[in-house]
Protein backbone atom coordinates (compact mmCIF):
# COMPACT_ATOMS: atom_id res chain seq x y z
CA UNK A 1 0.00 0.00 0.00
CA UNK A 2 1.64 3.31 -0.88
CA UNK A 3 0.24 6.43 0.36
CA UNK A 4 1.24 9.94 -1.04
CA UNK A 5 -0.20 11.98 2.02
CA UNK A 6 -2.27 15.39 0.65
CA UNK A 7 -0.96 17.54 3.83
CA UNK A 8 -3.29 20.39 5.44
CA UNK A 9 -1.17 22.62 3.69
CA UNK A 10 -0.96 21.00 0.11
CA UNK A 11 -4.78 20.62 0.16
CA UNK A 12 -5.04 24.53 -0.30
CA UNK A 13 -3.00 24.08 -2.87
CA UNK A 14 -3.70 24.90 -6.88
CA UNK A 15 -4.86 22.08 -9.30
CA UNK A 16 -1.65 21.86 -11.09
CA UNK A 17 0.30 20.91 -7.96
CA UNK A 18 -2.50 18.14 -7.12
CA UNK A 19 -2.45 17.10 -10.42
CA UNK A 20 1.68 16.15 -9.54
CA UNK A 21 0.16 14.08 -6.52
CA UNK A 22 -1.70 12.35 -8.48
CA UNK A 23 0.14 11.30 -11.07
CA UNK A 24 3.75 10.68 -8.81
CA UNK A 25 1.86 8.61 -6.54
CA UNK A 26 0.69 6.18 -9.14
CA UNK A 27 3.79 5.88 -11.44
CA UNK A 28 5.53 5.26 -7.86
CA UNK A 29 2.96 3.01 -7.07
CA UNK A 30 3.17 1.34 -10.12
CA UNK A 31 7.23 0.51 -10.15
CA UNK A 32 6.92 -0.58 -6.91
CA UNK A 33 4.05 -3.09 -7.11
CA UNK A 34 2.18 -1.53 -4.55
CA UNK A 35 -1.93 -0.27 -4.12
CA UNK A 36 -2.03 3.31 -4.33
CA UNK A 37 -4.77 5.19 -1.72
CA UNK A 38 -6.10 9.17 -2.43
CA UNK A 39 -8.36 10.82 -0.60
CA UNK A 40 -11.61 11.81 -1.57
CA UNK A 41 -10.98 15.79 -0.53
CA UNK A 42 -8.44 16.07 -3.66
CA UNK A 43 -9.49 18.67 -5.83
CA UNK A 44 -8.79 16.20 -8.38
CA UNK A 45 -11.33 14.08 -7.96
CA UNK A 46 -14.12 17.22 -8.80
CA UNK A 47 -12.58 18.11 -12.04
CA UNK A 48 -11.39 14.39 -13.40
CA UNK A 49 -13.57 11.20 -13.82
CA UNK A 50 -10.29 9.23 -12.24
CA UNK A 51 -9.81 5.39 -13.11
CA UNK A 52 -6.34 4.99 -11.98
CA UNK A 53 -5.14 1.41 -12.05
CA UNK A 54 -6.05 -0.17 -8.39
CA UNK A 55 -6.47 3.55 -7.68
CA UNK A 56 -8.60 3.78 -4.29
CA UNK A 57 -9.85 6.27 -3.01
CA UNK A 58 -10.63 7.00 0.77
CA UNK A 59 -12.83 8.75 2.81
CA UNK A 60 -11.20 11.62 4.74
CA UNK A 61 -11.26 9.45 7.80
CA UNK A 62 -10.38 6.63 6.95
CA UNK A 63 -7.68 7.89 4.32
CA UNK A 64 -5.90 9.99 7.73
CA UNK A 65 -6.20 6.98 9.40
CA UNK A 66 -4.29 4.83 7.32
CA UNK A 67 -1.69 7.82 7.56
CA UNK A 68 -1.24 8.09 11.21
CA UNK A 69 -1.10 4.41 11.25
CA UNK A 70 1.66 4.54 8.42
CA UNK A 71 3.60 6.58 11.11
CA UNK A 72 3.84 3.68 13.69
CA UNK A 73 5.39 0.83 10.90
CA UNK A 74 9.30 0.50 10.90
CA UNK A 75 10.76 3.12 8.34
CA UNK A 76 7.15 3.98 7.14
CA UNK A 77 7.75 7.60 5.87
CA UNK A 78 9.98 9.30 2.71
CA UNK A 79 10.32 13.00 2.98
CA UNK A 80 11.30 14.93 -0.45
CA UNK A 81 11.83 18.69 0.69
CA UNK A 82 12.76 19.18 -3.08
CA UNK A 83 9.53 20.26 -4.75
CA UNK A 84 10.94 20.03 -8.43
CA UNK A 85 13.91 17.65 -8.15
CA UNK A 86 13.50 13.60 -9.10
CA UNK A 87 14.95 10.98 -6.84
CA UNK A 88 15.23 8.00 -8.11
CA UNK A 89 14.90 5.70 -4.41
CA UNK A 90 11.54 5.86 -5.43
CA UNK A 91 11.87 3.68 -7.79
CA UNK A 92 13.33 1.05 -5.38
CA UNK A 93 11.30 1.78 -2.40
CA UNK A 94 11.18 -2.09 -1.81
CA UNK A 95 14.54 -2.08 -0.66
CA UNK A 96 14.23 0.41 2.25
CA UNK A 97 10.71 -0.97 3.76
CA UNK A 98 8.93 -3.81 3.83
CA UNK A 99 5.13 -2.55 4.62
CA UNK A 100 2.86 0.01 4.24
CA UNK A 101 4.72 3.44 2.50
CA UNK A 102 3.71 7.09 3.55
CA UNK A 103 5.46 9.36 1.00
CA UNK A 104 5.33 13.37 2.08
CA UNK A 105 6.25 16.24 -0.49
CA UNK A 106 5.21 17.90 -3.90
CA UNK A 107 6.99 15.60 -6.30
CA UNK A 108 6.68 17.52 -9.08
CA UNK A 109 8.73 15.95 -11.90
CA UNK A 110 7.70 14.03 -15.22
CA UNK A 111 10.21 11.19 -14.33
CA UNK A 112 8.01 9.86 -11.50
CA UNK A 113 5.41 8.90 -14.14
CA UNK A 114 6.85 9.57 -17.07
CA UNK A 115 7.22 8.10 -20.06
CA UNK A 116 5.91 4.57 -18.42
CA UNK A 117 3.03 5.11 -17.37
CA UNK A 118 2.07 8.68 -19.62
CA UNK A 119 -1.24 6.80 -20.94
CA UNK A 120 -2.37 5.36 -18.29
CA UNK A 121 -2.67 8.56 -16.34
CA UNK A 122 -3.48 10.50 -19.39
CA UNK A 123 -6.48 8.05 -20.09
CA UNK A 124 -7.50 8.13 -15.95
CA UNK A 125 -7.46 12.16 -16.32
CA UNK A 126 -10.76 12.36 -17.80
CA UNK A 127 -12.46 15.91 -17.44
CA UNK A 128 -16.10 15.49 -16.40
CA UNK A 129 -18.73 16.05 -18.98
CA UNK A 130 -20.04 19.54 -18.35
CA UNK A 131 -16.45 21.35 -17.85
CA UNK A 132 -15.79 19.65 -21.46
CA UNK A 133 -19.01 20.97 -22.39
CA UNK A 134 -18.25 24.44 -21.18
CA UNK A 135 -14.67 24.41 -23.12
CA UNK A 136 -16.61 23.12 -26.39
CA UNK A 137 -18.89 26.09 -25.86
CA UNK A 138 -16.10 28.68 -25.82
CA UNK A 139 -14.13 27.01 -28.28
CA UNK A 140 -16.77 27.18 -31.24
CA UNK A 141 -17.31 30.37 -30.25
CA UNK A 142 -13.26 31.32 -31.01
CA UNK A 143 -13.38 29.37 -33.78
CA UNK A 144 -16.71 30.78 -35.72
CA UNK A 145 -15.48 33.11 -37.56
CA UNK A 146 -11.62 31.89 -38.58
CA UNK A 147 -10.36 30.06 -41.17
CA UNK A 148 -10.42 26.65 -41.32
CA UNK A 149 -6.84 26.67 -41.76
CA UNK A 150 -6.25 28.18 -38.27
CA UNK A 151 -4.43 26.89 -35.43
CA UNK A 152 -5.10 27.63 -32.21
CA UNK A 153 -1.93 28.72 -29.82
CA UNK A 154 -3.32 28.69 -26.16
CA UNK A 155 -1.47 31.21 -23.59
CA UNK A 156 -1.20 31.05 -19.88
CA UNK A 157 -0.60 33.98 -18.33
CA UNK A 158 -0.07 33.52 -14.16
CA UNK A 159 -0.03 36.27 -12.16
CA UNK A 160 -2.23 37.34 -8.85
CA UNK A 161 -0.45 35.40 -6.50
CA UNK A 162 2.61 34.65 -7.75
CA UNK A 163 3.34 38.28 -7.52
CA UNK A 164 2.93 38.54 -3.46
CA UNK A 165 6.35 39.16 -1.70
CA UNK A 166 6.14 35.59 0.10
CA UNK A 167 6.27 33.96 -3.45
CA UNK A 168 9.02 36.18 -4.90
CA UNK A 169 11.32 35.57 -2.07
CA UNK A 170 10.82 32.12 -2.57
CA UNK A 171 12.01 32.45 -5.98
CA UNK A 172 8.98 32.38 -7.98
CA UNK A 173 9.34 35.05 -11.29
CA UNK A 174 6.40 35.88 -13.61
CA UNK A 175 6.87 35.68 -16.77
CA UNK A 176 7.25 39.24 -18.40
CA UNK A 177 5.30 40.64 -21.40
CA UNK A 178 8.79 40.37 -23.15
CA UNK A 179 8.53 36.19 -23.19
CA UNK A 180 5.34 36.19 -24.40
CA UNK A 181 6.26 38.83 -27.41
CA UNK A 182 9.05 36.40 -28.34
CA UNK A 183 7.20 33.47 -28.25
CA UNK A 184 4.86 34.71 -30.55
CA UNK A 185 7.75 35.97 -32.79
CA UNK A 186 9.41 32.06 -32.48
CA UNK A 187 5.96 30.98 -33.51
CA UNK A 188 4.98 32.86 -35.87
CA UNK A 189 7.97 32.91 -37.58
CA UNK A 190 7.50 28.52 -38.29
CA UNK A 191 3.95 28.62 -38.43
CA UNK A 192 1.14 30.70 -40.34
CA UNK A 193 -2.30 31.83 -39.53
CA UNK A 194 -1.99 31.12 -36.27
CA UNK A 195 -4.37 32.81 -33.53
CA UNK A 196 -3.64 33.24 -29.58
CA UNK A 197 -6.31 32.42 -26.81
CA UNK A 198 -5.51 33.67 -23.53
CA UNK A 199 -6.36 32.25 -20.51
CA UNK A 200 -5.25 34.35 -16.84
CA UNK A 201 -5.44 35.55 -13.92
CA UNK A 202 -4.84 38.74 -14.73
CA UNK A 203 -7.14 39.95 -17.22
CA UNK A 204 -5.73 44.25 -17.48
CA UNK A 205 -2.16 42.92 -17.64
CA UNK A 206 -2.67 40.33 -20.60
CA UNK A 207 -4.81 42.66 -22.57
CA UNK A 208 -2.10 45.55 -22.49
CA UNK A 209 0.99 42.66 -22.98
CA UNK A 210 -1.23 40.77 -25.26
CA UNK A 211 -2.63 42.35 -28.27
CA UNK A 212 -3.70 42.19 -31.73
CA UNK A 213 -6.22 41.30 -34.10
CA UNK A 214 -4.86 37.54 -33.93
CA UNK A 215 -5.38 37.26 -30.47
CA UNK A 216 -8.30 36.99 -27.45
CA UNK A 217 -7.84 37.47 -24.01
CA UNK A 218 -10.76 35.18 -22.17
CA UNK A 219 -12.49 36.48 -18.72
CA UNK A 220 -14.35 34.97 -15.89
CA UNK A 221 -13.37 30.99 -17.22
CA UNK A 222 -13.44 28.83 -14.33
CA UNK A 223 -9.74 27.25 -13.65
CA UNK A 224 -11.00 23.74 -14.61
CA UNK A 225 -12.44 24.83 -17.84
CA UNK A 226 -8.75 26.83 -18.39
CA UNK A 227 -7.20 24.03 -18.22
CA UNK A 228 -9.72 22.18 -20.04
CA UNK A 229 -9.43 24.53 -23.10
CA UNK A 230 -5.76 25.11 -22.98
CA UNK A 231 -5.76 20.81 -23.80
CA UNK A 232 -7.56 21.16 -26.83
CA UNK A 233 -5.03 24.41 -28.61
CA UNK A 234 -2.42 23.21 -31.67
CA UNK A 235 0.85 24.91 -29.32
CA UNK A 236 0.92 25.94 -26.07
CA UNK A 237 2.88 28.92 -24.98
CA UNK A 238 2.54 28.15 -20.92
CA UNK A 239 3.57 30.38 -18.18
CA UNK A 240 5.00 30.19 -14.53
CA UNK A 241 3.61 27.24 -11.85
CA UNK A 242 2.39 23.83 -12.72
CA UNK A 243 -1.24 24.89 -14.08
CA UNK A 244 -0.12 25.16 -17.44
CA UNK A 245 2.60 22.56 -17.15
CA UNK A 246 -0.38 20.11 -17.39
CA UNK A 247 -2.21 21.58 -19.67
CA UNK A 248 1.05 21.04 -21.93
CA UNK A 249 1.13 17.50 -20.95
CA UNK A 250 -2.45 16.27 -21.19
CA UNK A 251 -2.52 18.47 -24.79
CA UNK A 252 -1.36 17.12 -27.99
CA UNK A 253 0.27 20.26 -28.50
CA UNK A 254 2.79 20.19 -31.48
CA UNK A 255 5.17 23.32 -29.74
CA UNK A 256 5.27 23.28 -26.28
CA UNK A 257 7.14 26.67 -25.04
CA UNK A 258 8.14 27.81 -21.54
CA UNK A 259 9.45 30.83 -19.88
CA UNK A 260 13.02 29.79 -18.49
CA UNK A 261 13.79 32.50 -16.50
CA UNK A 262 12.43 31.26 -13.05
CA UNK A 263 13.50 30.73 -10.15
CA UNK A 264 15.30 33.38 -8.83
CA UNK A 265 18.96 32.48 -8.99
CA UNK A 266 20.25 31.28 -5.24
CA UNK A 267 16.61 31.17 -4.06
CA UNK A 268 15.47 28.37 -2.28
CA UNK A 269 13.30 27.28 -5.00
CA UNK A 270 16.56 27.54 -7.29
CA UNK A 271 18.26 25.26 -4.66
CA UNK A 272 14.80 22.46 -5.03
CA UNK A 273 14.51 23.01 -8.88
CA UNK A 274 16.39 20.99 -11.29
CA UNK A 275 14.93 21.90 -15.32
CA UNK A 276 16.10 18.78 -16.91
CA UNK A 277 13.75 17.12 -13.96
CA UNK A 278 11.03 19.55 -14.56
CA UNK A 279 10.56 20.34 -17.96
CA UNK A 280 9.30 17.97 -20.60
CA UNK A 281 12.92 17.05 -23.09
CA UNK A 282 10.49 18.32 -25.99
CA UNK A 283 9.47 21.35 -25.18
CA UNK A 284 11.44 24.53 -25.63
CA UNK A 285 12.57 27.42 -22.99
CA UNK A 286 12.31 30.90 -23.68
CA UNK A 287 13.33 34.24 -21.80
Amino acid sequence: MLLLEWQRSYRRNGLGNQLFLYASLLGIASRNHLHPIMPSYSPVIKVFTLGGKDLRIADPEAYDTLVCKGRSLPQPEIYSAFCCTYFSFTEKLKNHVENDVVLHGAFQSWKYFHPEYSAEIKQSLKFRADIILEADTILENITKDLHSDTELVGIHVRRGDILRTHLRQFGHVPAPGSYFQRSREYLDSRHTSLFYVVVTNDVPWAKEAISGLNAVVLEKVKPEVALALLTKMKHLIISTGTFSWWAAYLSDAVEVLYFNGTPTPLSFYDITFRAEDYYLPNWKGLS
